[in-house]
């Protein structure tokens, strides 16, 4: 009696292909087990370089990283330049410049015989490396045209309030 459970037959097995010669062609069954064990791991390899590359974070010379945990700054430390390891998918890092950075801003205000005053003020300024992620976490990146240029405007027109034009 023939077992039901024998694959090694046609139609449930391999079928060996021969060309009308009788002799065996190439490449017979070999390719669909090398498939079956090639494609899983370049799939594992490729999820394992995902992984490691989204778990590496890089900050630049003269900034400093702020540590965001799905969208929650962590207030508590600052990422130093170089190299950092973080929990993948979670942790995300955003850079911050920390180097003196220069502002030139121009104003027009009136002295105090009410004439007309035109000032360009030259402002070096720079961030805290210490507390750059609360300035992230209030202000933003864009700290500077929320907080310096208005307070440079309003320190001119108060100055320039102060004196006569001649």
């Amino acid at each position: 009696m023939r077992n039901p459970f024998d694959r090694s037959r046609y139609p449930y097995g391999n079928k060996k292909r021969i060309t009308p010669e009788g002799e065996p062609l190439e490449g017979s069954g070999v390719s669909r087990s090398l498939v079956r064990i090639v494609v899983p791991i370049i799939i594992g390899i490729i999820i394992v370089a995902v992984i490691a590359i989204s778990s590496v974070r890089i900050v630049d010379a003269g900034n400093r990283g702020v540590s965001v945990q799905f969208g929650n700054v962590d207030t508590n430390k600052s990422l130093d330049e170089g190299l950092h390891f973080v929990v993948p998918f979670r942790d995300n890092g955003v850079q911050m410049e920390v180097r003196t950075q220069k502002i030139i801003e121009d104003t027009i205000s009136q002295s105090k015989d009410l004439q007309d005053v035109t000032t360009q003020v030259a402002l070096n300024y720079h961030l805290n490396p210490d507390r750059s992620q609360v300035v992230f976490q209030q202000l933003g990146f864009d700290y500077a045209n929320r907080v310096i240029i208005p307070a440079i405007q309003e320190s001119v027109k108060q100055v320039t309030a102060r004196f006569n034009a001649e």
